[in-house]
């Protein structure tokens, strides 16, 4: 089990697609349990599903992110990935380099206070949603309450202007 298995809220991937339209295809890179593939299949997107490590989410393809090549197409990458810091940088260039409209990631806040990551290519950081109160589950299901700045960080190809840093709650309709 790896230790970085901490599986998104389904009310975190809400309040990304109250802010943010995708089109096409959408890549759940790190699909863990199948939280966030769970959500976008329910209003309507088709998901690609992979993960290095099988969680139990049925139709999960094993591969490894960083390292593996992709054999379907897709046109957004949307993942909760790994929060260690030597990953960061790599899962946003590789996630941007392959992309073709729309990257969103969830990380730590503190990943915004380095401006090399904002643009990469032609995909631009279009907003940042700040997560506040939710939940999160570990595959050995002990349960996180993270109560600090965990963020989407969103990227769309060709975007134009300056980020926008938007605030997002379990309790918002």
């Amino acid at each position: 089990m790896h230790p970085d298995a901490w599986f998104a809220s389904p009310s975190s991937v809400e309040a990304l697609l109250r802010r943010q339209k995708f089109r096409g295809v959408v890549w759940e890179s790190a699909c863990g349990d199948g939280a966030i593939s769970k959500v976008f299949i329910k209003h309507g997107y088709p998901v690609v599903s992979s993960d290095i490590d099988y969680y139990g989410y049925p139709g999960t393809i094993e591969l490894n992110f960083l390292t593996g090549r992709p054999r379907w197409w897709f046109d957004n990458v949307v993942t909760n990935p790994p929060f260690r810091g030597w990953a960061i940088g790599p899962w946003i260039e590789r996630a941007c380099a392959y992309n073709r409209e729309c990257v969103a990631l969830m990380y730590p806040v503190h990943v915004l206070a380095n401006l090399s990551r904002w643009n990469v290519g032609k995909m631009r950081l279009r907003r940042v949603i700040t997560l506040t109160s939710f939940q999160w589950r570990h595959a050995d299901r002990r349960l996180l309450n993270h109560r600090y700045g965990i963020c989407w960080f969103v990227w769309e190809y060709g975007f134009r202007g300056s980020p926008v840093v938007e605030f997002a709650s379990p309790w918002e309709t």
